[in-house]
């Protein structure tokens, strides 16, 4: 009787630790629960060196817009606006729905520069007055993305008046 009697509770022991033996086998280093007494804490490696994020300082929402466009998608290179361009296009523009910016951090100006480009395509030729127009709007919005970083020192590009 003794026996059954301390192996119930060391079954209901078990059982109250919440240890589930399946999520065990498939991953033994994350803890079941907070206390779980098995799992061996592991801490960074601190000779990793970390990456700062250009995000930092926005928002919950707009850090994770953020870092979705700068880091997992590298929508700011070349090659990973190639890679996903409807889906970067996307979450640019959900970037500035949610915060009124040109772009994120990491790409502002050269949203900014996009913009120029593709405001000075549909001006006429000769049409100085819609070009200046475009170089206006490029330096409001270089000084968009100062503001957005908090650089009191912007300097804003030179926008040449013309169809470059």
């Amino acid at each position: 009787m003794k026996n059954l009697l301390l192996i119930l509770l060391a079954f209901g022991l078990f059982l109250s630790l919440g240890v589930d033996v399946q999520a065990r086998k498939s991953d033994p280093f994350v803890p079941i629960v907070e206390s779980d007494p098995f799992v061996p804490i592991v801490e960074s490696d601190p000779f990793v060196p970390v990456k700062p994020s250009d995000c930092v300082g926005l928002d919950c929402a707009a850090y994770g817009i953020c870092d979705t466009y700068c880091e997992d998608l590298e929508c700011d290179t070349k090659e990973g606006f190639e890679k996903n361009p409807e889906i970067c296009e996307k979450v640019l523009s959900k970037y500035q729905e949610k915060t009124g910016f040109p772009g994120p951090p990491c790409d502002c100006n050269n949203v900014c520069f996009d913009e120029q480009v593709e405001c000075k395509s549909e001006c006429k030729p000769g049409d100085l007055e819609c070009f200046a127009d475009c170089c206006s709007s490029f330096a409001d919005c270089q000084i968009d993305c100062c503001e957005q970083v908090g650089d009191k020192e912007c300097v804003t590009d030179f926008c040449a008046i013309g169809p470059n």
